[in-house]
């Protein structure tokens, strides 16, 4: 009995040693009874091996020291505790918790709870807040983390190589790229670019069999990638042997698109592409080979498949479809038809944005003659009336398009040559429909309301110009006031269609942008003859200030365009160019009388300098208006000087520039010398070339 209980006291003694020495530091799971005392525990059969003597003394020993461990008298009066239920006995099954891979940023930044849903957790859908997720739907936030910095990393290399591509390349090509970073929101598409065309102008320069198969290897896939992207879709064999299928039905589609809402409307859709499609170019009336690539040429400008092509190749696309026009206007020897007056038009408005417009004067007579002996504003061909009941109909408004519509464009023309239009208003009536779908409409009931606008604009603008060549030597006379005041009224009663909205291309609302300017350049070649007069009109206002007025309106429509087509803007096409250089030869002579002639001013030699990579006539035309500043003492504005430093003339010299451009009178003579015939934009670079190349 002695040993038992000297074993159970050294157990207990153990037992003693780990307990705590405080009640309120005692662990979580304290016991709900109390140790018994020794002689309790004691029993007469325990199996237990007996201590050594040893043992035995130390026990008694310590025994005398042991207390009993009895709960903390708070837990003597609650009850016992009763385990957790378990689920499979109870039989209830316990639905498992979802875990949150990634919570949105709002439940983030609150701490709360994020059910992760997408796109809108229901926190924030209760809420009505934005979420956002900082993470993909199956990535975890560290993934995510991982994952931009990897993009970020590739994007840092991506801008390293277009820097060092900027720093080391020629300027002729750092221009090039700086213009398609300005027209383009995305530098990886850019970097692009840059590298399919540098790996071309490699692979052109080794000069092997081989190399030259993989850059043809690479234009004909430009050339599918052109055509699965071109609204339209041509077949180019028939018409031109320049370019394949894709590139020639991208430039056509640029060409209707873009440049036809303004400058190239003579030109039916419907029976054009109807003639194409047809492939039969001996029986077409509204197509032709010279006609295809006189299109072509122009659409060449702002085509980037076209200078991807020209990366590829060397040359230039666009003077090969340009010269193969030419080619197949001889083949024609002198034919007289509408396609051919339609081609020659084009190719003068190709020498126009080409900078050649000197060369490109020949093309502008040879069409207003043909036109005339085609009796294309007169009277109806006697093909049209001959053809069936279906196209009849059809015919007679392709024929009117084309009549007013190269009425129009020669009266636009004429204003920057200071002459009437070679071609007189028409007297077939205006019968042409919108000209908007590839295909004409089931009903003939469409109608070109801004077409039907413009041609009355131009027949304002034709006597207006007869009327300043007539009365050259009457200028301020009391007379001659008089008849300009009555002009100015009728302008005023001319309202301006309804703007539409966008629909393809620069059809549309751009249209609208358009039109306004052009009513803008009927009060300017009204009033600018008389810019220099300081004696105010009957109404008070001078004639200086109605063609700066007229002048910020034409900027302010262009800075809509911007707003709404702003690639377009970049890229350039006739009618911007055409309208800031109205306004910038106009305001030359007001820079130093108005100062708010600057804003415009800069504005558009900013233009100028924006699409000089697109168009060769936009570095002659800063030229021009330097060289007219020195011409006549007139301080240019400082924003201007990086402009004109940086305008690179296409035969590199000042020498022979063949801008033909007639700057008027009222701005490059004094009032004594308003009897001198005018003089040429180019004629004057050359005057002045010495003091502009220091």
């Amino acid at each position: 009995m002695s040993i038992l209980q000297g074993k159970l006291e050294s157990r207990l003694s153990i037992l003693a040693l780990l307990a705590p020495s405080s009640p309120a530091r005692s662990p979580p799971h304290a016991p709900d009874y109390c140790l018994p005392t020794v002689s309790a525990v004691a029993s007469p059969h325990s199996d237990h091996t007996l201590p050594s003597k040893n043992q035995d003394d130390a026990a008694g020993c310590n025994a005398a020291k042991l207390q009993a461990l009895l709960p903390r008298p708070s837990e003597q009066q609650q009850p016992s505790r009763l385990p957790p239920p378990n689920s499979r006995q109870s039989g209830v099954a316990v639905p498992r918790r979802i875990a949150t891979i990634v919570a949105c940023e709002n439940c983030r930044a609150k701490r709360t709870k994020c059910d992760g849903a997408r796109p809108k957790c229901s926190r924030c859908v209760r809420l009505g807040t934005d979420c956002e997720y900082d993470a993909g739907p199956d990535e975890t936030r560290s993934i995510a983390r991982k994952r931009k910095y990897d993009e970020m990393k590739s994007d840092l290399s991506d801008m390293q190589e277009l820097y060092e591509y900027l720093r080391s390349r020629p300027l002729v090509e750092v221009a090039e790229v700086i213009r398609r970073i300005r027209s383009n929101t995305d530098p990886c598409k850019v970097l692009s670019l840059v590298r399919d065309g540098d790996l071309l102008l490699q692979a052109s320069a080794i000069g092997r069999r081989g190399i030259e198969t993989d850059v043809e290897d690479v234009v004909r896939k430009l050339d599918e990638t052109a055509y699965q992207q071109s609204p339209l879709k041509l077949s180019a064999k028939k018409w031109t042997d320049v370019a394949g299928d894709g590139l020639v039905s991208e430039l056509v589609s640029i060409f209707f698109d873009l440049e036809q809402p303004f400058a190239t409307n003579y030109v039916d859709r419907h029976c054009f592409l109807q003639d194409m499609g047809s492939e039969q170019t001996e029986n077409a009336r509204f197509c032709s080979p010279a006609l295809v690539n006189a299109i072509c040429a122009i659409g060449a400008f702002t085509s980037e498949t076209a200078k991807a092509i020209d990366q590829a190749r060397g040359g230039c696309v666009r003077e090969r479809f340009y010269n193969e026009a030419k080619k197949q206007l001889d083949l024609e020897h002198g034919k007289v038809s509408l396609p051919t007056v339609m081609a020659l038009y084009n190719l003068f408005l190709y020498s126009s944005e080409a900078g050649i417009d000197r060369a490109g004067t020949f093309y502008r007579v040879s069409c207003s003659e043909m036109y005339k002996k085609l009796r294309l504003g007169s009277e109806f061909p006697s093909w049209v009336d001959n053809s069936g009941p279906s196209n009849r109909e059809q015919y007679r408004r392709a024929v009117s398009r084309a009549a007013w519509g190269l009425f129009c464009i020669e009266s636009k023309s004429s204003f920057v040559y200071i002459q009437p239009a070679l071609i007189a208003p028409p007297t077939i009536p205006r019968i042409f429909g919108d000209n908007l779908a590839d295909t004409p409409p089931a009903e003939a009931d469409s109608y070109d309301a801004i077409l039907d606008a413009e041609c009355s604009i131009s027949k304002l603008l034709y006597e207006i110009m007869c009327y300043n060549v007539e009365t050259r030597d009457q200028l301020g006379e009391e007379q001659d006031i008089s008849f300009r005041l009555s002009y100015y009224r009728k302008l005023l009663d001319w309202e301006a269609p309804t703007r539409g909205s966008s629909t393809r291309g620069l059809f549309g609302l751009c249209q609208s942008f358009f039109l306004e300017c052009y009513f803008s350049i009927a009060v300017i070649a009204l009033f600018r003859p008389l810019a220099l007069l300081t004696s105010a009109l009957p109404d008070g206002l001078r004639p200086a200030e109605l063609v700066l007025q007229h002048c910020k309106r034409m900027v302010e429509r262009t800075r809509e365009m911007k707003a709404a087509y702003p690639l377009e803007y970049a890229g350039g096409c006739l009618g911007t160019l055409y309208f800031f250089y109205v306004c910038s030869i106009s305001l030359v002579a007001l820079l130093d009388q108005e100062p708010s002639s600057h804003e415009p001013f800069v504005e558009a030699c900013q233009y100028f300098h924006l699409v000089a990579g697109n168009f060769p006539v936009g570095p002659a035309l800063l030229r021009g208006l330097q060289a007219l500043a020195l011409e006549t003492g007139v301080g240019l504005p400082r924003e201007c000087e990086a402009f004109f430093s940086e305008a690179r003339l296409a035969n590199g010299n000042f020498k022979d520039v063949p801008v033909s451009y007639v700057i008027p009178q009222s701005v490059a003579y004094s009032e004594s010398e308003a009897g001198v015939p005018g003089l040429e934009l180019g004629n004057l670079i050359e005057k002045w070339s010495t003091t502009m190349s220091i």
